[in-house]
């Protein structure tokens, strides 16, 4: 009778220490929900950041064509100058100090840095498949030090995730900078042109007067077709947003499997807790925690496909930056020699 009295309260120091490493297992599920639901919307707002500045980027790529082509045509009627190696040594000067002004303090190499240790740190080993052994499972301590290093994992995430939503905030300031640079650019090429005009048309012949009315066809043709494409483009734009629309849509689909996946998992520690409490058959539970565990590593796998991607866009951003900045160069060194020429 004794010895079963004592094996009694074995059992049920056994049960209540199982249901506190259950709890605290459960806590431990709870904060890993609440870190990937803000590293999910970070996320959505880094992408909403990126499409802005991208759409922004195409509308300044166009008007840079269009003034760089009405620069061309102007220039056509001129001879070549020398000097050709001194341009191309102020373009290549006037594009390392734009370059250093979009990152004088190496902010964006940095996170470039912590992105690539956070897609290195999701890395799934494949001998393993992301999935821990059974036996390693059933032992309720290394299923704490797993879900710690889990946590782990998602909190550098979300630092990384943070730093690249602040890094797109700098791009986005510095496209603001680049679209006011060249409006003041074209406003100033507007002056110069109607300053030469009137400086010809006071001491023109009638030979002149033709040619400057033949400019001034020429120019009112090309502002009429600019008008045009910029109803164009004003339809695009119209059709890329039901387009973004449609993504935001499947993205918000995505987050709700999410949160379903993680709901699911809520509920196989609950009902672990609650077995756990009211048998002592502990092969099921392992198999429960199994299943919890490559839930885990898909979302782990989810999360870095779209660590992914976001590096992919950001990378093709900062391409088309150098392009936009590479430009605005050439549009300034070509103005400053129509300045001296008419001066």
């Amino acid at each position: 009778m004794e010895q079963t009295t004592d094996e009694i309260n074995f059992l049920k120091e056994e049960s209540t220490a199982l249901s506190i490493e259950n709890k605290e297992v459960n806590q431990n599920f709870q904060q890993i929900r609440i870190q990937l639901d803000r590293s999910t919307h970070a996320y959505k707002e880094a992408q909403i950041t990126l499409e802005s500045y991208k759409l922004s980027n195409c509308e300044l790529t166009k008007s840079i064509e269009e003034l760089k082509g009405q620069l061309a045509e102007l220039h056509q009627s001129q001879a070549a100058g020398d000097g050709v190696p001194d341009k191309q040594r102020l373009k290549q000067e006037r594009m390392a100090k734009m370059m250093a002004e979009i990152d004088p303090s190496g902010v964006l190499s940095k996170e470039d840095g912590q992105l690539h240790e956070a897609l290195a740190s999701l890395s799934v080993d494949p001998a393993t498949n992301g999935v821990t052994e059974r036996s390693g499972l059933a032992d309720p301590t290394a299923l704490q030090t797993q879900l710690a290093n889990k946590s782990t994992e998602l909190g550098e995430l979300q630092k990384v995730i943070d730093g690249l939503r602040t890094e797109n905030e700098t791009l986005s300031q510095k496209c603001i900078d680049l679209e006011s640079r060249f409006t003041g650019l074209e406003l100033e090429y507007e002056e110069l042109l109607d300053r030469t005009i009137a400086e010809e048309e006071a001491n023109a012949d009638f030979d002149i007067a033709e040619t400057i009315q033949e400019l001034k066809n020429r120019l009112e043709a090309q502002y009429s077709s600019k008008r045009d494409q910029l109803a164009r483009e004003l339809e695009a734009a119209r059709t890329d947003r039901d387009l973004k629309a449609q993504e935001n849509s499947t993205l918000q689909a995505s987050i709700v499997e999410l949160k379903q996946v993680i709901q699911e998992l809520k509920a196989n520690l609950a009902d672990l807790r609650t077995r756990s409490v009211s048998t002592q058959d502990l092969p099921p539970d392992a198999a429960n925690l199994a299943q919890r565990e490559r839930d885990i590593e898909v979302l782990k796998k989810s999360m870095m496909n779209k660590l992914k991607e976001f590096d992919v866009m950001r990378k093709a951003m900062m391409r088309d930056l150098q392009i936009r900045c590479e430009k605005i160069i050439e549009l300034e060194v070509a103005l400053d020699e129509t300045r001296d020429e008419n001066n």
